[in-house]
């Protein structure tokens, strides 16, 4: 089946170009696919207990995490939705993997996060959002976390630092 480049030897394309910089580069960007930003905390505790949240929505455990906002910086996210989810401060340390997930399109950063002040039966800010918060042995954990969650925490903290694709 022949393409574009077999319609004729010779091929005129006429388009308009934005005049001023900035038009051009708003035009460039409102035709780019749109992705979403997400940040997690991996955050353990002394004992290395995992601190997991319940999404209501959603009706898995996950890592608390979500959307992070404009001109916020992932970690600074990673530790507010996690006070959000938790009920914990945290203090976000190194990135321990990024994962990209095609739907929706979303990029997720993981942070090894420490409590700031431990807590040990948090309760969730959002209770319509969150229906519960624990901290779990890992084992426990990887027992009650949904599978995609599963993945990221086991790659987190078998090859720390690396990214993935799920």
């Amino acid at each position: 089946q022949p393409g574009l480049l077999d319609a004729a030897p010779r091929l005129l394309m006429i388009a308009r170009a934005p005049g001023d910089a900035q038009e051009r580069a708003r035009v460039f960007f409102e035709t780019r696919p749109r992705k979403i930003a997400a940040a997690a905390t991996l955050c353990r505790d002394t004992e290395g207990r995992l601190l997991v949240v319940y999404d209501r929505f959603r009706r898995i455990w996950t890592l608390p995490g979500g959307v992070v906002d404009a001109d916020e910086d992932p970690a600074v996210a990673a530790q507010r939705e996690t006070w959000e989810e938790a009920g914990i401060k945290v203090q976000t340390e190194r990135l321990l993997g990024l994962f990209a997930a095609r739907w929706p399109d979303r990029l997720t950063l993981v942070f090894a996060a420490d409590p700031i002040t431990m807590i040990e039966h948090p309760e969730p800010l959002h209770p319509h959002e969150i229906g519960d918060v624990a901290w779990l042995p890992l084992d426990d954990a990887l027992r009650r976390l949904a599978p995609s969650v599963v993945f990221r925490v086991t790659r987190c903290l078998e090859r720390p630092g690396f990214s993935w694709v799920q």
